[in-house]
């Protein structure tokens, strides 16, 4: 696929949206398990604990891991938009700005 269709807002969206169910998808989680030997990242319990992750930057790397497998083995590295572009755009309401 054209760089430039992969990494179209609507495509990214699709992508993304997808990438959200995975990881919110037991049999999705426990796929990731068996492949990498890798617990699927787990929403903290304390708001503590979830400024610990977001601070030591466990919880983007445990994400930005998730995803390059969901790429790898479900998407398809083709079809998937570039990661960066994911990845600069997370946490953002608009990822193109």
């Amino acid at each position: 696929m054209d760089d430039d269709l992969r990494n179209m807002p609507i495509h990214v969206g699709m992508f993304v949206s997808a990438l959200g169910h995975a990881l919110g998808n037991e049999k999705m989680r426990a796929a990731y398990l068996a492949q990498t030997g890798k617990a699927p990242y787990q929403v903290p319990t304390s708001a503590l604990d979830a400024m610990i992750d977001q601070a030591t930057g466990a919880e983007r790397a445990a994400i930005e891991d998730f995803t390059r497998w969901f790429v790898k083995e479900i998407w398809g590295p083709d079809e998937a938009p570039d990661l960066e572009v994911v990845f600069a755009g997370a946490g953002k309401a608009d990822p193109a700005g």
